[in-house]
């Protein structure tokens, strides 16, 4: 008996779909590139960002770059407040940390680049989902922070 099999016309293009929406979609695909932050966690800035028993940091600006080659950096202005008697305020400070991200089918994972030697936490340090021209980042449970901290794009 000699059978045939008739492939239904749809049935390629739902393959390929479900090919293309499947893993990492490589960061070639993210749509800005520069995310400037404008809140934390519903506060204006600048706001705490985190604190401990010992100090409250600061985040007075902040800046997303992401390049098409899956690199980029967080740079911004930083300040800490000791909550130790006796312990003066550290001045503002301009801080800048390459990154890589990866986009997934759920948002972007940004780690920041851990140097050669260094004990880092493991990443992702960040999760974030591309909402119109905002950047939502989440920062991850293994990291101090407020989350989200909401960033709009800039053109």
């Amino acid at each position: 008996m000699n059978a045939s099999v008739r492939i239904p016309p749809t049935l390629p293009i739902l393959v390929a779909l479900g090919l293309a929406c499947s893993g990492d979609l490589g960061p070639g695909t993210v749509s800005r590139d520069t995310y400037v932050l404008q809140e934390v966690d519903g506060d204006p800035l600048p706001t705490v960002l985190y604190s401990n028993e010992y100090a409250e940091v600061y985040v007075v600006s902040d800046t997303i770059r992401l390049r098409t080659d899956g690199t980029g950096t967080i740079s911004g202005v930083r300040s800490a407040g000791s909550l130790q008697p006796g312990i003066p305020a550290e001045e503002p400070t301009w801080y800048t940390a390459d990154i890589r991200f990866r986009r997934l089918m759920r948002g972007i994972e940004i780690d920041y680049v851990c140097p050669a030697n260094a004990n880092c936490v493991a990443p992702p340090h960040f999760t974030a989902v591309e909402r119109d021209n905002r950047l939502e980042v989440w920062v991850a449970p293994s990291l101090n922070g407020r989350s989200p901290m909401i960033y709009t794009a800039v053109d």
